[in-house]
């Protein structure tokens, strides 16, 4: 997008929208593993309405090249992570499914990580190098099963 468009803020835009929407884990892994609630399933950040939303805005009525870049990293995100994932429901990654399913994991999802560091391993590259590093105390914390 920064080349076909000229405009430096497309490409962190594009990250942006790509890879920080994984924050979203955050409220869940509270949820399951602090808190002990594995009841719901939230990803607010992880639903295609937002890209389609923002390629629609973008290409009608607010054509403006970060936005679109916005909505291509944010939909190449979501792409990954329905091929990669394996949910219940081919509509998990939808935010309208999920507000329908009232966030229910089980209607959502076939299992959940029994641990912290094994969710983290999934969703942080080369987590487990990273984890060997950690004081032992803090690892045995998130190997713990919540």
């Amino acid at each position: 997008m920064w080349a076909a468009s000229g405009e430096p803020l497309a490409l962190p835009a594009a990250f942006v929208a790509g890879a920080l929407n994984d924050a979203d884990h955050l409220l869940d892994y509270y949820l399951w593993f602090v808190r002990k609630d594995r009841r719901r399933l939230f990803l607010v950040f992880h639903a295609w309405e937002y890209a389609f939303a923002g390629l629609a805005l973008s290409l009608t009525v607010w054509q403006y090249p970060v936005l679109l870049a916005a909505a291509l990293g944010h939909l190449s995100h979501m792409l990954g992570d329905q091929l990669a994932n394996h949910p219940k429901s081919k509509l998990t990654y939808s935010l309208a499914y999920r507000i329908g399913a009232r966030f229910d994991r089980d209607r959502l999802v076939e299992s959940l990580p029994l641990t912290l560091s094994t969710a983290l391993e999934h969703n942080i590259p080369l987590w487990r190098q990273i984890e060997t590093r950690l004081p032992r105390r803090i690892a045995e914390l998130l190997e713990a099963d919540r």
